[in-house]
């Protein structure tokens, strides 16, 4: 776990790298992982400067990250990382949450009682995705190899700390 200085002393945020697979969706192959984040609420850093997903690749962070791999090119790299808001678990809650409208409307459940159904579990899972990062990475168009992908999906989230804090 990686603890960086925000502000002048007292307020500190955390990036903690979950999870780090390598995924296929279509033809397309890719390194997925997702950094768990401390400190930055309702889309602000603790200083209060706004914060988006695609701070982590931002054009300073590109640049460290070609200074750490040479051989590749910022087009490229800019093309073959996205970063937005995201969490392992998503899935999982969205599962729950289609097996809750099932058994809602099985159950002839009222139309407010599926609006209600539908609000806390948009709550939960926008709660649940503003606290994570989703980091994915298409290696083959990157031009490196899984292990290489991984390490960058490794380093991003440091480079960032490093220059947004």
């Amino acid at each position: 776990m990686a603890d960086f200085l925000v502000t002048a002393g007292a307020v500190f945020a955390t990036a903690v790298l979950l999870s780090v697979s390598a995924l296929q969706k279509n033809d397309t192959k890719y390194v997925q992982s997702y950094v768990d984040i401390t400190g930055i609420t309702d889309a602000q850093y603790p200083n209060g400067m706004s914060f988006s997903p695609t701070d982590l690749t931002s054009s300073d962070i590109v640049s460290r990250l070609l200074e750490a791999y040479p051989a590749l090119d910022l087009e490229t790299m800019s093309e073959s990382i996205r970063a937005e808001y995201g969490h392992p678990g998503s899935r999982a809650l969205r599962s729950e949450w289609n097996a809750a409208l099932k058994q809602a409307q099985d159950n002839d459940a009222s139309i407010e009682q599926i609006q209600e159904l539908n609000q806390t579990y948009q709550n939960e899972l926008t709660r649940l995705n503003s606290g994570s990062i989703s980091i994915s990475i298409t290696h083959r168009a990157l031009g490196v190899n899984e292990a290489t992908a991984i390490s960058i999906a490794q380093d991003l989230p440091r480079m960032w700390q490093t220059v947004f804090v």
